[in-house]
């Protein structure tokens, strides 16, 4: 309740200030014939007028006015017209959500001092269903007629010059609208302005029934030329406007009242040419401007053996242009303007043409009066400015000048061009002479070389990269001067196309794809003969020389292989000093023998080469494991590689063994390339040669194994005797099937124990090989045996010697012997003789309960309960008479299987079954088996 009276009191003071004073308009336009005049609502009486008076204390007027959630209460009917007010001070626009305008095309024609326009609206209407409403404004001028008149367009004014267009059926159409406004006349010129609806494509045509006429529209995007010519009398103008709300058309005569002047006009000449191998471009802007009369064509000065690519205006104003050759020292090119100009008038023209020789002249005539630039032609003053612009191949020098000065070239010039300008003159006219020379430019060639040699067995490699940066201007073509001595193998460059080794002139020539300029990398690899055995050996390193460069900068790196010392031969250094700072590669297997730099030719190395034997130190591990029927040899060989790489090794197996031996790596990274056994036996052992894929130095342990199979020997001791089984039992037959089984062997058996021999990598007759020592070999032997077998020594070789197991050290502290040797060949001789075995009970039946019970039937039934411990896992043998009928038996009160054992042989009257006596306890502790039949 109390923000209702607030809001009341605030609306009412309101209403009191601010509606009071549109009583007056409101009845006016809301006049009713049957109202009474104005003059009796004067007559009201002053009371009626109080009653819209509010009062409001002083002391709370501001409270009133200060209060933002105040309300307004007023009567309906003024609420109306005030909504009514706000409706109409909405703009009006051209497109709303049921149609909009695409395209207009006026048609004015000037009929005295009226003008007649023709308008055709293209709308697409969107709305499918009713009226579409299309709010349009025209401003002044009166609409005759509206088409179609079929009825699906109908015109309602809203205002002063605004209508609604109302259009039914959705799709695209067509409206016509004819209207009429006044022209305007001025001493200078007449006129008419129309006020139209902007639309994204608007084309106008007028037509001034006077000839001679000089048209001017405004707003102009672009003028157009008329499709058909103007009749006799008349003067046509087309032009395509652009969204714009209103339009104006002034035309005046050309032979008006203004007087007849002669042309004068000056010329800004702004040339830029580039300059390319064989070919001149140039484009020059006229700028001209017109001090006194009209510009209606315009002829301009150009050299005869240019060839025009094109005339072109700002904004379309030229008709036409043609040219027309005078003589032999110019041709001319005439431009007819569209409209002609009063002020400014922009034109650019373009050409190239074709150069010859090493001069050429860009500004003036020549001697011979030829011309050689461009100028304009009738004008007072022309003020040039030429920009040279060459190509990055070639080079210009000012030969002649005369009547022109060089400028800085500034903002005359795009950033595209500034790489390439060579510099920006002044002329006036062509008076001036401006005369320059073409020069190709050379390229100019810096390279970092990085020479890297690597020193082989048999050769020297050579690997060469060489980091070419070309400047100034492109090559097709790179090459190197080779020694003699040097193999090309292969030649790599990005962009390369084929390369070609001269071995006449030593030259190595690299054809690119293209024309390259900035970073080329090229690798070239070649090799050249080095015999690495000899002793002593001086030669000069190889070297790539690149042809046709500025400056050269490089290093040499050398790397060898371990077997081989490499010495610099100081004196013999030319153009060489140490590399302090290079960072060096590291190879595999190759070490680092020095780096150097040079920054000049001529250069030379010259190095001193000397193989160093290897030496290699060999230990051998034996292990024999003695089994009842075969004997394991398995030997672990460990070469120790000094000084030199090395990748063949030779070892020597007895001639018995030789064609079941194995080899195997032991040591990571290695691998055997290749096994080689020789042919023939030496005194009883053969020689293998093993070969590794790379040659290597330090620890390589190689493993030597192979079998020899011995003879079972018999059981030591006697047997202790068994009571006979009665004949024909299960016992009798048992025992005969386990004699049968045990044939006699020897008791004892003497065995040789001889370990591998490790010999030098090459034999003493071998040719073009490496010197290799070998310091020392020696090697232990440790015996493993048999749990059922005793070993005993014999007696070993003169080089063996007895040791403790724990005095063992590079093997195991376990065995049952053990032996050392320093010296090849070592053996031992052992004595092996088997344990006794003895008889051990097998199944132990503690208890055994046979029921039997008989009726008047010829078969009995019988029960069988077992108390057993056997050391049976799956089946155990039971002999049951011949002809029961069995049943399923039982292990610990649990059925289980029994089956037929095929495979022995029971006493006679009787059968064998194997019964399943699978289990979860322990083999010593026993079971309760029951076995359920009937028998005779």
């Amino acid at each position: 309740m109390k923000r209702f009276s607030c809001v009341l009191s605030v609306m009412l003071v309101l209403m009191a200030v601010i509606v009071e004073p549109y009583p007056r308009v409101t009845a006016q336009e809301n006049t009713d014939p049957a109202a009474p005049p104005a003059e009796d609502s004067e007559k009201n009486s002053p009371s009626e007028k109080w009653d819209r008076l509010i009062y409001v204390p002083f002391r709370e007027l501001q409270k009133v006015f200060d209060n933002q959630d105040a309300s307004v209460v007023l009567p309906y009917a003024e609420y109306l017209d005030l909504m009514k007010r706000a409706i109409q001070a909405v703009p009006v626009t051209t497109g709303n959500q049921d149609a909009v305008i695409t395209s207009s095309k006026w048609t004015a024609t000037v009929e005295k001092d009226l003008a007649r326009v023709t308008v055709e609206l293209k709308v697409n209407v969107i709305k499918e269903k009713g009226w579409a409403v299309l709010p349009v404004a025209f401003g002044s001028a009166a609409i005759g007629t509206i088409g179609p008149d079929d009825g699906s367009v109908l015109l309602k004014g809203t205002g002063d010059g605004t209508y609604e267009l109302l259009i039914r059926g959705a799709g695209e159409k067509s409206v016509t609208l004819e209207l009429l406004t006044t022209v305007s006349t001025s001493p200078e010129s007449r006129s008419f302005t129309i006020q139209c609806p902007p639309t994204g494509i608007s084309e106008l045509v007028v037509t001034i029934p006077e000839p001679d006429q000089t048209i001017k529209i405004s707003p102009l995007q672009v003028l157009l030329p008329s499709d058909e010519p103007a009749a006799e009398g008349k003067t046509v103008a087309k032009a395509s406007l652009g969204a714009t709300n209103q339009f104006s058309v002034l035309w005046n005569p050309r032979a008006g009242s203004k007087p007849v002047m002669d042309l004068l006009s000056s010329v800004t000449n702004q040339t830029s040419v580039r300059i390319e191998p064989g070919l001149l471009q140039s484009r020059t802007v006229l700028n001209y401007e017109i001090l006194r009369g009209e510009l209606r064509d315009v002829t301009v000065l150009v050299p005869k053996d240019s060839r025009i690519i094109d005339v072109v205006s700002a904004a379309g104003r030229i008709r036409s242009w043609n040219v027309e050759a005078i003589g032999e020292t110019h041709q001319i090119v005439k431009a007819e303007l569209l409209v002609p100009a009063t002020e400014k008038f922009q034109l650019e023209i373009q050409t190239e043409r074709v150069i010859e020789g090493d001069t050429l002249q860009l500004i003036g005539k020549s001697p011979d009066g030829k011309l050689q630039g461009i100028h304009a032609d009738a004008v007072v003053r022309e003020a040039g400015r030429l920009t040279i612009a060459t190509d990055a191949s070639l080079t210009t020098a000012i030969k002649t000048q005369t009547g022109v000065r060089q400028v800085d070239a500034g903002a005359t010039i795009s950033k595209s061009e500034q790489a390439t300008v060579a510099n920006t003159w002044e002329f006036s006219g062509a008076s001036g002479v401006l005369v320059v020379q073409l020069k190709p430019v050379e390229p100019r060639l810096l390279v970092t070389h990085q020479m890297q040699y690597v020193f082989r067995d048999d050769e020297l490699r050579l690997k060469a990269v060489l980091k070419y940066d070309v400047e100034r201007a492109g090559v097709f073509q790179l090459t190197l001067r080779v020694p003699e001595s040097l193999t090309i193998d292969s030649v790599a460059a990005d962009g390369m196309s084929e390369f070609n080794v001269d071995k006449g002139s030593g030259r190595v020539t690299l054809s690119l794809t293209q024309k390259r300029m900035g970073a080329i990398e090229v690798t070239v690899q070649g090799h050249q003969a080095f015999d690495g055995s000899a002793d002593n050996v001086e030669l000069e390193l190889p070297t790539l020389t690149p042809e046709g460069v500025e400056r050269e900068t490089g290093t040499l790196t050398a790397y060898a292989p371990e077997f081989l010392d490499v010495i610099s031969v100081d004196e013999k250094l030319v153009g060489l000093f140490p590399a302090r700072d290079v960072t060096v590669e590291q190879l595999p297997k190759l070490r680092h023998i020095g780096s150097w730099n040079f920054t000049r030719r001529p250069i030379s190395a010259f190095v001193r080469t000397s193989p160093r034997p290897a030496q290699i130190a060999a230990t051998v591990g034996t292990t024999v494991q003695v089994e009842p029927e075969i004997v394991k040899l398995n030997a672990v060989v460990t070469f120790d590689i000094q000084n030199a790489g090395v990748d063949t090794f030779r070892v020597a197996v007895p001639e018995k063994v030789s064609n079941e031996v194995r080899f195997r790596t032991l040591s990571p990274g290695h691998t055997i390339k290749q096994r080689d056994k020789a042919s023939q036996a030496e005194n009883g052992w053969v020689t293998w040669t093993l070969v590794l894929h790379d040659e290597t130095t330090g620890i390589v342990q190689l493993g030597v194994d192979w079998d020899v199979k011995t003879d079972s020997p018999a059981q030591g001791g006697v047997t202790p005797p068994v009571q006979p089984a009665a004949s024909g039992s299960p016992e009798a037959a048992l025992a005969a099937e386990t004699a049968a089984a045990e044939p006699d062997a020897p008791s004892e058996q003497t065995l040789v124990v001889e370990p591998p021999r490790v010999l030098a990598p090459f034999a003493e007759d071998t040719t073009n090989r490496r010197r290799v020592t070998l310091t020392q070999t020696r090697g232990e032997i440790r015996l493993l045996r048999h749990e059922s077998l005793s070993i005993t020594a014999d007696s070993q070789g003169d080089t063996t010697e007895p040791v403790d197991v724990r005095e063992l050290e590079f093997m195991e502290h376990e065995g049952y012997l053990a032996y050392r040797y320093f010296a090849q060949p070592a053996s031992a001789t052992i004595q092996i003789r088997k344990h006794e075995i003895h008889e051990v009970a097998a199944t132990v039946v503690s208890r055994a309960a046979i029921e039997v019970v008989t009726e008047r039937q010829t078969l009995a039934s019988w029960r069988c309960r077992f108390r057993i411990t056997t050391s049976e896992r799956q089946r155990l043998r039971v002999d049951l008479p011949i002809g029961c009928d069995l049943q399923a038996p039982l292990l610990n009160d649990q059925r289980t299987t029994i089956e037929k054992a095929s495979d022995v042989n029971a006493a006679e009257q009787w059968e064998a079954y194997y019964v399943n006596i699978s289990r979860d306890s322990t083999s010593d502790q026993e079971f309760l088996l029951t076995l359920l039949f009937r028998c005779p």
